[in-house]
């Protein structure tokens, strides 16, 4: 990556780092677009997000499932943002500004979720604030309307996976988020483009055109990357990646 770039991406990064530290939140994937000139993105934000699940409000299934996701993604990704500034590498960060939208929505669909079980008597409502309105139904389905008119559907199956739709802007994009054997995996597909990225000790992340993951489930109990996808992984510290 050009010096010039990789100045624009670090002060992007700070002022998403300064935003966060306001926020109280761990989401840098708006930011991050704008740094990596992706095409554009649906925009969950920041101010969205909910403090993540603590051991004291796993009583209900989609906290138990977002708290072990949580402590899973931290332990994962320790240190993938300074490993991805430091390797100058512009397909690097291109990925991770991808990787991170996918993130970023997780923290917004949680921020709804974590609402939705409040308003249901599952958490403790004390210090939120209402970021929309909707339901969650007693199978398991949900829908959500944000006050800035995005729109999620959904639904959380016995607490081990969680499948929805989040709409902005007349722009869909599909996730899928699944508890697998030794960690986690999740997909999200939006346009023609579709990521998946598993937790299990490390991170790995692919990216693509949607039809590259065509032929089986974008979510598998075995992460793969298809052909002519772009990856990375980080494990130990260390990021590698191929296209």
């Amino acid at each position: 990556m050009k010096r010039g770039r990789i100045n624009k991406y670090l002060t992007a990064l700070a002022a998403a780092l300064a935003m966060l530290a306001l926020a109280g939140c761990a989401w840098i994937g708006d930011a991050l677009y704008s740094a990596a000139k992706t095409s554009e993105p649906l925009s969950p934000t920041a101010a969205a997000v909910s403090p993540a699940p603590t051991e004291e409000m796993v009583s209900d299934p989609v906290s138990a499932l977002f708290h072990g996701y949580f402590k899973a993604f931290s332990a994962a990704s320790h240190g993938l943002t300074e490993a991805v500034c430091e390797a100058e590498n512009e397909e690097a960060s291109r990925l991770y500004a991808e990787f991170e939208a996918q993130e970023a929505l997780i923290a917004k669909l949680y921020a709804a979720l974590s609402q939705l079980s409040r308003e249901s008597g599952a958490l403790d409502p004390e210090g939120s604030d209402a970021l929309g309105s909707g339901e969650m139904k007693p199978d398991g389905g949900f829908s959500f309307r944000y006050a800035d008119g995005s729109v999620l559907n959904g639904a959380v199956n016995d607490g081990r996976s969680l499948v929805c739709s989040y709409t902005e802007g007349g722009v869909s994009a599909r996730l899928r988020l699944a508890k697998i054997s030794g960690g986690f995996i999740c997909g999200m597909e939006r346009g023609s483009a579709a990521g998946v990225f598993e937790l299990r000790g490390g991170l790995r992340f692919a990216y693509g055109e949607s039809s590259l993951f065509k032929g089986g489930a974008l979510v598998q109990e075995e992460f793969r990357v298809p052909e002519g996808a772009s990856a990375f992984e980080f494990s130990d510290g260390a990021l590698s990646f191929a296209q």
